[in-house]
This record gives structure tokens, C-alpha cells and sequence, in this order.
């Protein structure tokens, strides 16, 4: 599914579970809450070694974890082999990490946004 259809899903879900006035409030406060999948991998390929990636998708504990593999882990072989090769499955599976935090994302706010109009 491209991310277009995504967010028409999106979208028509929104219309349908919020009353209109809350309709511009949600797309609003959820265009800055989506995560972008060029975004992701970008990060991953360039800066994963980093975690920059997983700190990008909201996964701080992950983020640490890489961070520290990539840059304490140099001492040692292994970690930086691993992150590297970890950063290179999160490239390829970013596209659906995406697609479901963006669809966490939407949900959410549609629920504390039902829950404003309640």
C-alpha cells in the first residue's frame, strides 16, 4: 500500500469517527505527529549506526542501544558488525514500521479528540 492510500484510509476513518469541527483539528495536530518512510531510511542508511532512526520512530531504548553499539561498541568487533547489518533490515522493513506508527498515530488522536468532543 502506498503511503497516498495510507493516508486516505487515514482520512476517511478520521471522517467518519469525528464530528466535523474536529475534522480540521485532527488532520491539524496529525500531519506533525506522521513519520515520513524517505525520512526513516534516510537515517538508517546514513546515521544508523547512530540510532538516530530509532529515536526518529519514537524508540528511544532501541536509540541508545544502537548508539551505544556504534560508538562504545567500536572497542569490539561484533556490535558495530551487528548495527550495521540491523540498520540495513530496518531500511528494508521501514516502510511497514512506518505505516504502523502512523496508523497508532491516527487512532490516538482520533480517541483524545472523541474524548474533547464527548
Amino acid at each position: 500500500m502506498t503511503n497516498d492510500t495510507q493516508e486516505l484510509r487515514i482520512l476517511k476513518v478520521a471522517k467518519r469517527e469525528l464530528p466535523p469541527q474536529l475534522l480540521h483539528q485532527f488532520m491539524a495536530l496529525y500531519t506533525p505527529r506522521k513519520k515520513s518512510v524517505g525520512v526513516g531510511v534516510a537515517a538508517a542508511l546514513l546515521v544508523g549506526g547512530l540510532g538516530v532512526h530509532q529515536f526518529y520512530l519514537g524508540k528511544t531504548g532501541l536509540g541508545v542501544t544502537y548508539l551505544l553499539m556504534g560508538t562504545v561498541g567500536w572497542v569490539l568487533i561484533l556490535p558495530p558488525i551487528l548495527v550495521g547489518l540491523l540498520c540495513l533490515v530496518d531500511a528494508c522493513s521501514m516502510g511497514n514500521t512506518v505505516k504502523h506508527l502512523n496508523q497508532e498515530a491516527a487512532t490516538q488522536l482520533i480517541d483524545e479528540l472523541k474524548l474533547i468532543g464527548s
